[in-house]
């Protein structure tokens, strides 16, 4: 991930001095501080060398900005409208002139009354401006011609699921319960976005991690029942269709490394180090796509949230009750990982939005708890929506009532003016403000540690 990142800079490493250390891996099957820092050096050189790769393939980009081009690839994301009445959406695959470039184009145009769907191929043309944030570079008041379109069994069964999931639930609560399920954020009202940004709830219909770790829960509890190697075989199974249905966004990809790993650690009775699984994931991502470590905002916020509550809040339970964290009610353990979400995140929320919401814990704790429940209602809705139309709107009543309820509680929660307040800070107190929260975390560690050591010494004692 260092040499990822410091791959952004083009520094002037000479090509011979980055394969050098391969040269070395012989050495490196030893448990030794030369084998350490030849692993180290190696893995610096990885991350250079792709690094490298890709910020030539990026540096197209710039030399086309401000000039008419013609682009094509595919959509990758739900399509939604943009004020000005153009369709929104977001291009990966791209080719201009037979050249592959990557990362993702922001398109805005009006198209044809057929439209464009998520998987299309498109050719786009219009002129090409710097990109911000998650895409590289942008086309508005584009020409967009549809290529061809995507006819993929998931692709299909996905459009009559969320076709079922409208015609029994209402608005806003059919687009909320399919945020739940598979993040679709995009079809969200404004006003809706609005109030969950204002309470701290985005994160709960984003695509990120949350509703795949809800997902593998539940499914590994219940499957547990029949034997250990259905609900990991299942379990499994559930993240890769739920990467088929969600496509793979960044942080949807970092979660599934972290949730299949430690699936398969938990079948095999190994210890599951979270600070490997959080490490392990954040590379992976970072090596088939440095442009995420780089500049994609929600691939840093997803990485530093997981952060709080894999590392910092196990250790914050431990060093204040003595105890795991599935041992605490569970409102107990929501508010503890939502404050140290909170905490890590914050930061470059507060850098880059220049906003913090100062009732997010509370909001939390009054609608997390309910998110699975609304989940399993609306995915039953669904189905009863597809295999029996002529009752799904009675099946559905359940979850038409939790649903209204947690938008009636979001509204009201972010009424107040002061729930979203304006703090501005810069990348020096950010920097400051990890650094800090990082020491803290070291030195209850060290306290944990010398206490575990402690206990085990009178243990052996006694005996």
């Amino acid at each position: 991930m260092t040499g990822l990142w410091l791959s952004r800079y083009s520094l002037p490493v000479p090509f011979w001095l980055l394969v050098l250390p391969f040269a070395l891996i012989p050495l490196v099957f030893k448990k030794t501080f030369r084998a350490l820092v030849i692993i180290i050096c190696i893995g610096l050189s990885i991350g250079l060398l792709r690094g490298n790769q890709v910020a030539s393939q990026v540096a197209v980009y710039d030399k086309l900005i401000s000039q008419q081009v013609e682009l094509s690839g595919r959509i990758s994301e739900d399509t939604t409208y943009h004020e000005s009445g153009q369709t929104d959406a977001y291009m990966t695959d791209i080719k201009y002139r037979k050249q592959r470039l990557p990362g993702k184009v922001r398109v805005r145009g009006y198209i044809n009354p057929e439209g464009i769907e998520r998987g299309d191929t498109v050719k786009v043309s219009g002129k090409l401006y710097d990109g911000f944030g998650s895409y590289q570079a942008s086309i508005s008041y584009a020409s967009i011609e549809l290529v061809s379109r995507s006819n993929g069994l998931v692709d299909n069964v996905r459009k009559q699921f969320f076709a079922s999931i409208y015609s029994v639930l209402p608005e806003p609560q059919a687009s909320l319960g399919l945020g739940f399920l598979v993040g679709l954020r995009a079809l969200l009202p404004d006003n809706l976005v609005d109030q969950l940004s204002r309470t701290g709830l985005v994160h709960i219909v984003a695509v990120s991690g949350y509703n795949l770790t809800v997902l593998v829960r539940v499914s590994r509890r219940f499957f547990m029942r029949i034997s250990k190697f259905s609900a990991t075989a299942i379990s499994i199974g559930l993240i890769v269709f739920f990467i088929m249905v969600t496509g793979l966004a960044p942080s949807i990809f970092r979660a599934s490394i972290v949730a299949g790993f430690a699936l398969i650690a938990w079948y095999y009775g190994r210890p599951i180090r979270p600070m490997m699984l959080l490490g392990l994931s954040g590379a992976v991502t970072a090596l088939i796509n440095p442009i995420l470590i780089w500049q994609d905002l929600g691939w840093w916020l997803s990485f530093t949230a997981f952060f709080g509550v894999l590392i910092l809040a196990p250790i914050l339970v431990r060093r204040v009750f003595d105890k795991d964290a599935s041992e605490l009610p569970m409102l107990v353990q929501i508010m503890i990982e939502t404050i140290c979400a909170q905490v890590m995140a914050l930061p470059i929320i507060m850098v880059v939005f220049g906003e913090l919401s100062v009732i997010s814990v509370i909001a939390n704790m009054l609608v997390v708890p309910f998110i699975p429940i609304a989940m399993a209602l609306t995915f039953v809705a669904g189905l009863a929506g597809i295999f029996a139309p002529v009752i799904a709107g009675w099946i559905a009543v359940p979850a038409k009532v939790l649903l209204s309820a947690m938008t009636s509680m979001i509204e009201f929660l972010s009424f107040p003016n002061w729930a979203l307040i304006e703090v501005d800070i810069s990348w020096g107190v950010a920097v400051t403000w990890y650094a800090t929260v990082l020491l803290i975390l070291i030195s209850m560690y060290r306290k944990l540690s010398i206490q575990q050591k402690e206990q085990l010494a009178q243990v052996n004692h006694l005996e």
